[in-house]
């Protein structure tokens, strides 16, 4: 047989399943690595159909006075003539047939019944008539023959009209009210009802209660009287005959098959497809599946299923099977001829020993009733078998009718029975009626189903009907009684049986038959219309009570599986279902709609004598009652039946069922994501001429219709469409003339809502090329919305409406075209499709490539949220036209969602006066961030909503700051926005007109290398960040945490399209910002978003949650370390871990310690302690269980060491967060600081200064030796002397601690500079003052002092001369000397607190004047030694400073490379302090005095130092210094040259003031020897000496001990023997010199990666003098 291939179809769950966010697995890809952890409520997302934000749209819309508003603009009508006098306007709008109860054709249908002017009750009395109007003006479909919506009438009766009256959301209208009738009229015949409202319905009756048959007297109920004939016999129940339609892939009914009895038949089923059961095909069957065999006259006898047939574990194959029945066939038991035929007789048995089936009884199920193509309840008619109807909860949809010609055949159109009303208005609710057309429709089939068609059948149709609407009562009726009887045998099939013996070769369907054995064949059933009296092919029925029902996922789902047409048909929605219930049944069963041919109502009355008439609540003798009222015991007991009524309240909807909006765009029915039943829409249908600005302002989506009609039936001649010829139209009002319609004030209200508020518009782009409105603004205003940036094209019309109606066709603003024009562009769905947008395929998927092409937007929305989803429960990755509505709504609202706390940090080309990132809290419960270009009056966009209350700080910075620090931002904020405002930049014709530049190739630039200064004498800084902040942005993606850019970074403003598509117009090619966004959108797609990008983004909601751990620490103010009493000393404190939220952090995590060793304010892996490992190690720091703890085994002398202490996730190590703080050492021994200034010995210099008693800088410097337990050794010299001593020695600035130039007068001049140029890279201490920073004096090598070659926009703006500064404002004044400057701090470092708290916020007001230094910083390094600055220039009002603050490329006031310090001020003479007052000092540059101490010490503690060694007279570490040593001599004694002894001892200790990770200690021993070949630099001498070994000595535990050099320690005092050759060779001298030398090889910071060792050393000596002893007489 011909298998139908499955379709491996994507099945929705409906049932919502939670999935949290914090799934790492999930989010891996997304959010960076794994270990992503959610410090919010964990975010619910669900098995899915809607997108995420939908779900807010739908709670924030939800009751009468808060509806959804969709706005309808047609710019058509259409007119209906009743009469050569009268005609009525049709509206054209579609959208309403969408929403149930909203269809523009109900309000039309009821102003022409109500018309107070002309009375058409009596001509509208009977459902024939009003069914003749609605065909007379309205079609159910579009061309293509798709049925959309249907006409309903529902008869209210007694106490349940209330219900149909208040159940205005389903859409029912009271029709036609009841009339009160004379008691004589009420028991007159039927003909005189004639005049009465006429409807039809199908019901359960019972008879008046006072019938002796009756059971209960009460009346309620009883409101009417039988005034036309009554036949007790009303049918069986059964389901109609052409219910069954063969389906493997959505059916899930299984019935058996007999022969039929009757003869003559024009249509009935036959076999469709027939396969042998054999071993190769048997596992393609479950064992469920029905088995039938063949009877001696070649027909197929019912025979049980496979597992009937074949035990699971029987081992016996087919084939043995086959072979071995011959000689068994005459012993097995064989099914009765009842069972054979499919009648179910008393005896309801199972499989027997021989594996023949008893069918089992027939049950009734909600399945059981008779079927309607198109209606989605359990709707018979007067022409079909009265049958049982399901129960309430059993609402079903149609399923597929596919057909070449579906408009041929004839099919029933919304037959709304009673069950309708019961599931979706109220159970009392039990008069709904649509009669359906075939009975009285002349249309005839004109098409044959091909057998492995799904044939197109009516179920209504009785099996005895030929459909020409002619036969009576009686003929339907008898037609029942053949085919629905269940308790008869069938003589067909009666002893057919599978007991064949025969050797003839039979065939069924071309298939040969084996005839040694029974053989089986898996069989399904096709119903066809068109029999004929020649036709050889055997008609089938379905045997009574043989259904069986199988969910769509069961396990054992049987392969002949059926779908029902009409009521019983398998659940799929259609838009002719019953209003609510197709639609929630549809939305349940999460099914496809399925294709529904259009059959138009027909005016033929129908005929049937079952008349009854409503006399009024109570007053009659039957009840008309709804199966979901009825017992399933007296549902046995009577079959529901056919009427006509007449006098009863009529309601009318139109659409019954189709609540597509609700279904497929909000999934709001029940069953849907967003289930609500209080959800509420309102489609508003006006014509583009009656249009106000309160309709646009009220609306929250809108739709511009073509106008083309495709609902009117434009071929009756009593119709006529009118497109419209004028925008506008004037009205009176109050007695005012008033102009309504698409005025161009409306046409710019609505596109400024579109552009600026994103209210999502939908436009047919047949209003854009149709030419009857060429000449209309309405299809100006369809062209508009066209725009790719509509926002920009609307921010342009700067001179009004009319602007955007002339710029049509600028080329500026181009237009989309994707696809054909059918897309979706932000919030504008443009329709294209070739179908109307209200079609049968709303629904239905958009062809693939389609979707790419026009709807990427919509796919990659889908794609983010599928990514917080487990597989299972993903969105499938289709576009509907559907799909692309809730797309443009979602978008419109931007995303909804409960975000933690906000931490931003927005980067701009310039420094802004305002964030364009604002946070507002509408209510105390949510909050709002939008972005808004503050100074240009842009219009607001949302970013994002929050569903609670969350603190939004913003933190701005220019690039040129964010370039000058070194905050690590991945531990600081949990998003970057980057902008285009520059706001401080220079416009052609005012802000955002595009920018202007002296090189006018950088015109509209915002990042870019730099502009031409004036004259051509420089260019400025670049208008860019650095490469080292690029890779942090980078850094920070790699965290999972997002950035977003203004939408004009990209051309398309999406960042999702690729490195093409940023925008150079803003962005130059040769910037590291360029650089960024090229790497950002291939490396990091997933998280980088323009503004547009994160609307109802659910990616980048939880990306802004992503969480990190947070470290906190004890007060680490003053921390200390202590000396314990072996030399160590240590400092400890305490720190915890959290979330972001404070509570425990549910990652895994590792702390990390570090600590600037070089003073840079950046922490690089080399300076990590808590990592350090080996022999030789003075340095540890371990943080573990909540302690941090820091130990040096030797002091590294008095200092302040900057610390930081990091938490890092495990995971991701780009997630972290830190504390700094800094850490002091006293050395219990004051430390000597030797400080060389070289400059003028005058009256600034600072050894004066330093001994000058009034001075301010002298009081800080003395002050702050007892603070930090130092000395300072202070020495001045001029240019000459610092010539002088350079002759004598080349090495003698290795004697100096630090060294200072430029301070004071006379150092502009030095000479020998690469000496101090190899100072400052053996990595000594210099600070150098504003006069080394001077163009033409600068001394130092640029690279060495961390400037570049290329000067400050300060220095380049002092000249005039071509029209533009760097920043906009400035003039060349503003660039001379200023007092009353501060210096405002960035970073952090010890500069701020030691030895004095200074802050970051310094008054420069002593009386000094600065301006800007000439050359700018190199903060360009990828590795140490960074250029940090720590003090910028700012002032107050407009000044060259405040217009960039921050700026330490530029405007530094202080900064640091590694060792080098730099400070602003040179001249510290006329700071002087009240000498009364020491303890509180008062006086002039107090502040400038302690900065420049801060600055000393800033430098001391980075660089190097060479150890301090001294000779002392013993063991005592106490011991006095010692400078000779006196060497007994008697000439006397020959052999000597008159020395006692040869060696003498000698004792040394030394000091080792370096922060080192480890030390390698040497010790070497010298004697002076004018002819030694070893050269030591002492001082400012070169001298010459032999070095001698000695062994060294120390007392440990009170015992004298030998000890290596390495083992040495500093502080402790070691004794070596010092030969007295040197006396000994020169009996001349009467001194020599023993030099002490301490070597150390330092372990330091060298790069980001690695360390380095720098050797230092120390030496001391000692003077050996020949002393003559006396003789003692």
């Amino acid at each position: 047989m011909q298998r139908m291939k499955k379709r491996n179809k994507y099945k929705r769950k409906q049932n919502k399943r939670i999935a949290t966010v914090i799934t790492a697995s999930v989010l891996v890809a997304a959010l960076g690595t794994v270990g992503v952890f959610h410090h919010m409520e964990p975010m619910e997302t669900y098995a899915k159909e809607s997108f995420t934000g939908t779900k807010q749209v739908v709670e924030g819309h939800t009751g009468d006075d808060n509806p959804f508003v969709i706005l309808d603009v047609v710019p058509s009508y259409a007119t209906y003539a009743w009469d050569a006098d009268t005609s009525y306007e049709i509206s054209t709008g579609t959208l309403g047939y969408l929403s149930n109860g909203q269809s523009p054709m109900a309000a039309d249908y009821m102003r022409i019944y109500k018309d107070p002017l002309k009375n058409h009750s009596a001509e509208l009395s009977t459902y024939e008539k009003r069914a003749a109007l609605v065909n007379e003006i309205w079609k159910y479909g579009t061309d293509n023959g798709e049925a959309l919506f249907q006409y309903e009438e529902a008869y209210g009766s007694g106490n349940t009209r209330k219900d149909l009256n208040t159940q205005n959301a389903n859409g029912w209208q009271l029709l036609i009210d009841t009339m009160t009738l004379p008691d004589d009229d009420k028991k007159k015949g039927d003909t005189a009802h004639s005049g009465l409202m006429k409807g039809y319905f199908k019901k359960y009756v019972e008879p008046d209660p006072n019938d002796p048959t009756a059971t209960t007297p009460d009346k309620t109920g009883y409101d009417y009287i039988k005034v036309g004939d009554w036949s007790e016999d009303e049918g069986s129940g059964e389901a109609s005959q052409s219910a069954y339609q063969f389906d493997r892939d959505k059916g899930t009914y299984q019935v058996q098959f007999k022969v039929s009895s009757n003869t003559g038949l024009t249509e009935g089923y036959v076999i469709q497809n027939s396969e042998q059961l054999t071993d190769a095909n048997r596992a393609d069957y479950n064992s469920s599946t029905n088995l039938y065999s063949m009877n001696s006259s070649g027909e197929l006898v019912y025979a049980g299923t496979i597992a009937d047939k074949f035990s699971t574990g029987s081992s016996v194959s087919l084939s043995e099977y086959y072979n071995n029945q011959d000689s068994q066939n005459s012993s097995k038991d064989t099914a009765s001829d009842d069972t054979a035929s499919g009648n179910t007789a008393s005896d309801n048995t199972n499989s027997d020993k021989t594996g023949a089936l008893s069918t089992p009884k027939a049950t009734p199920s909600a399945g059981s009733g008779s079927a309607s193509t198109t209606d989605a309840v359990t709707t018979t008619s007067p022409k079909e078998s009265e049958s049982t109807s399901p129960s309430k909860d059993s609402t079903v949809t149609p399923s597929a009718a596919p057909s070449a010609t579906p408009s041929a055949t004839p099919k029933v159109v919304g037959n709304s029975d009673l069950s309708v009303t019961a599931t979706t208005v109220s159970n009392k609710v039990n008069h709904a009626i649509m009669i359906p057309s075939v009975y009285y429709s002349e249309i005839k089939q004109t098409t044959t189903p091909t057998s492995s068609a799904v044939p197109v059948t009516s179920s209504s149709a009785d099996p005895g009907y030929s459909g020409d609407g002619n036969q009576d009562d009686q003929q339907m009726d008898e037609g029942h009684k053949g085919n629905d009887d269940s308790t008869g045998n069938d003589d067909s099939t009666g002893n057919g049986n599978s007991n064949s013996t025969g050797n003839d070769q039979s065939t069924v369907n071309g298939n040969p038959v084996s005839t040694t054995g029974t053989v089986y064949y898996v069989v399904t059933f096709q119903y066809v219309t068109d029999l004929t009296e020649n036709d050889s092919r055997t008609v089938y029925e379905v045997i009574p009570g043989s259904e069986k029902e199988f969910l769509l996922d069961s396990g054992n789902r049987p392969y002949d599986v059926y779908g029902k047409s009409g009521a019983s048909a398998a659940a799929s929605a259609s838009p002719s279902a019953s209003a609510d219930a197709a639609a929630s049944a549809s939305a349940s069963a999460g099914t496809s709609p399925a294709a529904v041919s259009v059959a138009l109502l027909s005016a033929t009355p129908v005929k049937t004598d079952k008349v009854f008439l409503y006399v009024g609540p109570g007053a009659g003798d039957y009840k008309l009652t709804d199966e979901a009222d009825l017992s399933e015991a007296d549902k046995k007991k009577q079959a529901p039946v056919w009427m006509e009524v007449r006098n009863a309240p009529t309601y009318f909807r139109f659409n019954g069922g189709c609540d597509w909006l609700k279904q497929y765009v909000f999934h709001a029915l029940s069953g849907g994501d967003n289930e609500n039943e209080n959800f509420k829409i309102e489609v508003r249908t006006i014509r583009a001429d009656f249009l106000t600005q309160d309709m646009i302002k009220q609306a929250d989506l809108v739709y511009l219709e073509s106008g083309t009609a495709p609902f009117i039936n434009q071929e009756s001649t009593k119709v006529t469409l009118q497109y419209l010829t004028s925008d506008t139209q004037k009205v009176m009002e109050n007695g005012n003339e008033v102009i309504k319609g698409l005025t161009r004030q409306n046409a710019y209200a609505l596109v400024y809502r579109a552009a600026v508020e994103l209210l999502p518009v939908i436009v047919d782009y047949n209003a854009v090329t149709n030419d009857q409105y060429s000449k209309l603004d309405y299809q100006g205003l369809a062209k508009m919305l066209l725009k790719e940036d509509l926002e920009n094209y609307v921010k342009d019309a700067q001179t009004g409406p009319d602007w955007l109606f002339e710029n049509l066709e600028n080329s500026n603003y181009p237009n989309r075209s994707d696809n054909g024009n059918h897309y979706v562009n932000r919030n504008v769905y443009v329709v294209n499709s070739g179908t109307p947008l209200v079609n049968r395929d709303f629904p239905e998927s958009i062809d693939g490539g389609s979707a790419e092409s026009g709807f990427s937007e919509v796919l990659n929305l889908i794609r983010s949220e599928n990514v917080l989803l487990p597989e299972e429960n993903r969105i499938p990755e289709n576009v509907s036209k559907a799909k692309a509505i809730e797309y443009i709504i979602n978008y419109s609202v931007g995303f909804i969602a409960d975000f933690t706390d906000l931490r931003i940090l927005e980067l701009q080309p310039t420094s802004n006066d305002k964030a364009d990132l604002q946070a507002e809290n509408p209510t105390d419960s949510s909050t709002i961030l939008y972005w808004q270009r503050n100074a240009t009056g842009a219009m607001k966009k949302q970013v994002l909503r929050s569903s609670r209350k969350v603190d939004v700080k913003v933190t701005t910075k220019a690039a040129a700051a964010f370039n000058s620090e070194w905050e690590d931002i991945n531990e600081k904020y949990n998003l970057v926005f980057i902008g285009l405002d520059g706001q401080k930049l220079n416009y052609a014709a005012g802000l955002w007109s595009g920018t202007v530049y002296n090189n006018t190739d950088l015109n509209n630039k915002l990042y870019h290398t730099g502009d031409q200064a004036a004259n051509g004498r420089g260019q400025y800084d670049p208008s860019d960040i650095t490469e080292r902040k690029k890779n942090e942005l980078l850094d920070f993606m790699r965290a999972g945490y997002p950035i977003l850019v203004e939408n004009d970074f990209f051309t398309g403003k999406s960042a999702k399209n690729g490195a093409g598509r940023i925008n150079t117009k803003y962005v130059a090619e040769d910037t590291q910002m360029y650089d960024f966004l090229k790497q950002a959108v291939t490396e990091f797609t997933d998280r980088i978003y323009t503004i547009d990008d994160v609307h109802s983004n659910i990616l980048f909601m939880a990306q802004l949650n992503i969480d990190h751990p947070v470290i906190s620490v004890s007060d680490t103010t003053g921390l200390t370390l202590t000396e314990a009493a072996n030399g160590e000393l240590s400092v400890s404190f305490t720190y915890a871990i959290t979330d972001q939220n404070g509570e425990g952090y549910a990652g895994e995590c590792h702390t990390e310690f570090y600590l600037d060793i070089n003073d840079d304010g950046s922490y690089t892996d080399a300076e990590r302690m808590d990592n350090l490992a080996g022999e030789g190690k003075v340095l540890r720091a371990t943080a573990e269980n909540g302690q941090a703890t820091v130990l040096f085994t030797e002091s590294p002398g008095s200092r302040a060491i900057p610390f930081r202490l990091r938490v890092v996730d495990n995971s991701n190590s780009c997630r972290r967060s830190s504390v700094q703080g800094i850490l002091q050492v006293t050395d219990g021994t004051k430390e000597k600081i030797k400080v060389l200034q070289i400059g003028a010995k005058d009256g600034i210099s600072l050894a004066t200064l330093y001994q000058q008693e009034n001075s301010t800088l002298g009081y800080y410097l003395k002050a702050a030796e007892n603070t930090m337990n130092v000395k300072f050794e202070i020495e001045t010299i001029d240019p000459a002397a610092w010539n002088e001593r350079f002759a004598r020695n080349p090495d003698c600035l290795n004697q100096w601690d630090l060294l200072i130039i430029g301070f004071g007068n006379g150092s502009e001049n030095l000479p020998n500079m690469n000496k101090i140029e190899d100072y400052i890279q053996a990595g000594h201490s210099v600070l150098v003052t504003g006069k080394e920073a001077t163009e033409g004096i600068r001394l130092i090598n640029q690279t060495l002092l961390g400037q570049l070659d290329r000067k400050t926009y300060g220095s380049l703006g002092r000249i005039s001369g071509n029209p533009y500064f760097r920043y906009a404002g400035l003039d060349a004044g503003m660039f001379n000397e200023q007092s009353n400057l501060g210096a405002s701090g960035l970073n952090e470092g010890s500069v701020f607190s030691y030895p004095y708290a200074i802050g970051k916020s310094v008054s420069l007001d002593g009386g000094r004047s600065y301006k800007a230094y000439d050359y700018l910083l190199d903060l360009s390094n990828l590795t140490t030694p960074f250029v940090t600055p720590w003090f910028v220039f700012t002032g107050s009002g407009q000044n060259a400073y405040d217009i960039s603050p921050n700026d330490g490329a530029n405007n530094y006031y202080l900064y640091s490379r590694s060792n080098v310090v730099f400070i602003g001020n040179d001249d510290y003479s006329s700071y002087t302090y009240d000498v009364d007052n020491p303890q509180n000092p008062t006086g002039t540059g107090l502040q400038e005095s302690q900065m420049f101490v801060n600055a000393m010490m800033l430098a001391y503690d980075a660089g190097v130092h060479n150890l301090k060694v001294d000779i002392v007279a013993g063991f005592d570490s106490d011991e006095a210094k010692v400078s000779s040593i006196s060497i007994p001599f008697d000439q006397e004694i020959k052999a000597q040259s008159g020395l006692l002894d040869e060696t003498v001892d000698v004792y040394f200790k030394f000091k080792n003031s370096n922060l080192t990770l480890s030390n390698a200690y040497a010790v070497n021993f010298y004697y002076e020897d004018a002819a030694g070949g070893t050269s030591l630099d002492v001082g400012d001498e070169k001298v010459q000496v032999t070095p001698f070994t000695g062994s060294l000595w120390t007392v440990q535990d009170n015992t004298l001990t030998e000890v290596a050099a390495s083992q040495i320690r500093q502080g402790k005092v070691y004794r070596f023997k010092a030969p007295v050759i040197a006396l000994q060779n020169n009996t001349a001298a009467t001194n020599a010199k023993i030099y002490v030398e301490v070597v150390s090889a330092l372990e330091r910071p060298d790069g980001s990666e690695g360390v380095g060792s720098k050797e230092v050393r120390g030496y001391d000596s000692v003077t050996f003098t020949r002393t003559q002893l006396f003789l003692l007489e």
